[in-house]
């Protein structure tokens, strides 16, 4: 067992030896030796965090262990690197000598990334880019492969030779949403599945991008990588990989650079999710090491105000979930700006107070809307509507706390829409109308959802905005969403990395025809009547 908060955790692994009298453990994702406890009629309980390992073989970490059939040689991997070494040398060692003197295999496996090819100019919509201008009318966006080549008033930007041009006009485009705090809990595990339903839900209602904070495990890597070479539909998909927790024993700042070592350059994500690692001078080592290795800590601070003020203090990047107090004095305002530190609100999972979820599942009837029926699978989606706490209108708090985060994003903090995976997809339009209930117009959650998002997880370089060089992940809507924030439903196409798809099917129409993605739960009975109660 490791410890967290106390409280003694399973480990993530445990491998006997072939003689019987050893065990590797995994926990906290490093490796360590244990000897066999002897027979008792008691439970044996062995916690390697607190001397009862025989000794700590790695420093940065592992994902995979086993032993060779003998017994003489361990064995593991860590990201795309396999390592061994005698269990000889293994067991005379002190912290982490066992990784400094194994023999390592570097295992890359390429695949091409899917690029579409051609040249396309999306002619005649207005257009909010999120940078520079606020709207450009009767626009040209040119599109080259995946990258958007050019944007301006129709007839400013060179139109590239061969180029098919589409008549957009009357509609409006912005650029693809950006959740900045996704999960995807109900992902496979070990065994991965092509096609995973969640990925394509969020790509359908328009979020073409998605940092995902705390999987659990490495698995969301894999799906990164299948999306990227085109093997499945879904957004740019980020993740800080497995949160780092107090069982990670950070004791120095040494101790976080070798955890956040694994995290750049085995799992090569720059994204850290570093969520209760311990006291104070824990949560600092964490912030110096990133700042050395170019990394981007985010946190949250569990519904502890004071916490959450030394987060910003200290120097993290992010801080997730919501303040649990309404409202925030001018003081606190003031300290978030000018710390720098990002804030994903998440309001349909409040802390503090009333989740938006409730309110919405409640008086919105998502059992009725049908791209999120064609999406999500029966079982789950019944799932998700039932046992939720009813409040009067009056009682509603929500809009309290996102009254909160516009004040903050006024006063220059950035503020991210994170929809937590409650109602993939659909839960994301959801976040941005709690946000507007706190009186931010629709042009600010509009940058919250896109410009603001795309630097909060560190990717504005490639996304959140309709500009040359950046990936065209756009979406072409039927209603102006400056008008009414819920026009950001009404979507016409899903334009991500060049590739455009209609959204109900996700069928893609360009740069060349690629069916629907089959859903295997397509032809099920609905768990939820829609017009009936549930």
């Amino acid at each position: 067992m490791g410890q967290y908060v106390g409280v003694p955790l399973p480990v993530e692994d445990a491998r006997i030896s072939p003689a019987g009298n050893s065990i590797l453990v995994k926990a906290a994702s490093q490796l360590y030796l244990v000897d066999m406890p002897a027979r008792s009629d008691k439970t044996p309980v062995v916690n390697v965090t607190t001397g009862g390992a025989r000794a700590r073989l790695t420093r940065e970490g592992a994902d995979f262990v086993a032993w060779s059939p003998d017994g003489k040689t361990i064995t593991w991997s860590v990201g795309s690197t396999w390592r061994e070494v005698s269990t000889a040398a293994a067991e005379s060692g002190g912290t982490g000598a066992a990784e400094a003197a194994a023999h390592r295999i570097e295992l890359p496996v390429e695949q091409p990334r899917d690029v579409p090819q051609g040249k396309l100019v999306l002619r005649g919509a207005t257009v909010l880019p999120m940078e520079g201008a606020e709207a450009i009318a009767d626009a040209d966006v040119v599109v080259d492969k995946d990258r958007i080549v050019a944007v301006g008033s129709r007839g400013t930007v060179p139109i590239p030779a061969g180029a098919t041009i589409r008549d957009v006009s009357g509609k409006f485009i912005t650029p693809g949403f950006v959740d900045t705090h996704a999960h995807f809990f109900g992902i496979r595990r070990g065994v991965h599945e092509r096609g995973y339903w969640e990925f394509a839900a969020n790509l359908a209602f328009g979020v073409t991008s998605s940092l995902e904070v705390q999987p659990f495990t490495t698995d969301v890597f894999a799906y990164e990588d299948m999306i990227d070479a085109g093997m499945m539909v879904g957004p740019h998909l980020w993740t800080t990989g497995p949160g780092v927790f107090v069982n990670s024993e950070i004791r120095s700042k040494a101790d976080a650079l070798d955890v956040l070592k694994r995290y750049r350059d085995h799992y090569r994500t720059r994204n850290i999710k570093a969520y209760m690692v311990g006291d104070r001078a824990a949560r600092q080592h964490v912030i110096q090491a990133s700042q050395e290795l170019g990394m981007m800590p985010t946190t949250e601070g569990a519904s502890d105000l004071v916490l959450e003020l030394t987060h910003a203090i200290d120097g993290f990047s992010g801080n997730e979930h919501s303040m649990p107090v309404t409202p925030l004095r001018d003081d606190v305002v003031r300290l978030m700006a000018a710390s720098g530190i990002s804030y994903n609100p998440t309001l349909s999972v409040l802390y503090g107070g009333g989740p938006a979820l409730f309110d919405f599942i409640i008086t919105k009837r998502p059992q009725d809307n049908p791209k999120l029926r064609a999406f999500t699978p029966p079982a789950v989606l019944a799932e998700k509507l039932r046992n939720r706490h009813w409040m009067p209108a009056e009682g509603q708090s929500y809009a309290l706390f996102a009254a909160d985060a516009s004040r903050l994003q006024k006063a220059g903090v950035l503020v991210g829409i994170g929809s937590h995976g409650e109602m993939q997809g659909l839960g994301f339009h959801w976040e941005m109308e709690a946000l507007a209930s706190g009186g931010a117009t629709p042009m600010e959650v509009l940058r919250a959802a896109t410009i603001d998002g795309a630097r909060i997880i560190g990717h504005a370089d490639d996304v959140g905005s309709i500009a040359p060089g950046k990936f065209a992940d756009l979406l072409i809507l039927d209603a102006d969403p400056r008008i009414d924030i819920r026009n950001s439903q009404r979507i016409e196409a899903v334009m991500k990395a060049g590739r455009l798809y209609d959204p109900d099917t996700l069928s893609s129409s360009w740069p060349d025809m690629r069916p629907a993605p089959e859903r295997w739960f397509a032809r099920e009975a609905p768990s939820v009547t829609p017009g009936l109660a549930s």
